[in-house]
């Protein structure tokens, strides 16, 4: 049965015009917008106000972590080193746009450098530090990550640019042990990364990273790392990776 808004018991006529009656009052509509009230402006500017405190309150903690942060970084304790780390590299996109779906329109190469350069803050989180070996002949860490959908592939197995992006951060952070003042500071940059795949990862497999430094020097690294599934101790992938010590460089 279908209704309208003016369901007429009887006719009338007014001024040589057929009008309706009301059949009954018609409810409001759910959709219509609310008016700003008399206190909207009021509220509108302690809200920025709120908002600007919390920034202001977040930049500070920020830097109050940074400074803690690098005297870990140089002083503390093998895993305090690996763990001051990862907290920098997965804090470093606070506040950045992390989506595409975030972008403004229209979007172009630009933004998208831009904007999504710390996409590593989405999944670094996620690396848990199983065990630190920084007296071995070959000091390494361990680490244990639990594949989600989004590190995926249509075919349901872990993206191929997803491992090798583990591997680079993984294999990287043993060379922590090795940071002094001046000497392997922002832990290099990356020469050659070679990734070998030999089984598939799917979605809520859980897997070890074994990172290990073969050789280190004033200004050269070899470092590698094997990707083993924990339920069945398989390797999946392996990895050689070749860092240079770049130094710290400020721009111009």
């Amino acid at each position: 049965m279908k209704h309208s808004l003016c369901q007429p018991r009887r006719a009338l006529v007014a001024g040589g015009k057929l009008t309706c009656k009301p059949a009954g009052i018609i409810p409001p509509n759910p959709f219509t917008p609310k008016l700003p009230s008399v206190n909207s402006g009021r509220i509108a500017r302690t809200t920025m106000s709120d908002s600007k405190d919390r920034m202001t309150d977040r930049k500070v903690a920020a830097s109050s972590n940074k400074s803690r942060d690098n005297g870990i970084l140089y002083n503390g304790t093998a895993e305090q080193k690996i763990d001051a780390w990862l907290h920098t590299i997965a804090q470093d996109s606070h506040g950045k746009v992390s989506s595409v779906a975030q972008l403004p329109r229209p979007v172009n190469c630009a933004v998208l450098t831009t904007s999504l350069q710390n996409w590593m803050s989405d999944w670094v989180p996620l690396l848990r530090v199983r065990s630190v070996r920084p007296n071995d002949p070959r000091p390494g860490v361990t680490f244990a990550f639990t594949v989600q959908h989004e590190h995926c592939n249509n075919m349901g197995t872990m993206h191929g640019g997803c491992t090798a992006s583990i591997f680079d951060v993984c294999t990287t952070l043993p060379v922590a042990f090795a940071m002094a003042p001046g000497s392997w500071e922002m832990l290099g940059v990356t020469r050659t990364l070679n990734v070998s795949y030999m089984l598939p990862v799917f979605v809520g497999d859980e897997v070890l990273i074994e990172c290990e430094i073969l050789q280190i020097g004033k200004k050269l690294a070899a470092l590698r790392g094997v990707m083993r599934r924990m339920g069945d101790n398989a390797i999946v992938a392996t990895c050689e990776h070749g860092k240079f010590d770049a130094g710290v460089k400020s721009r111009a």
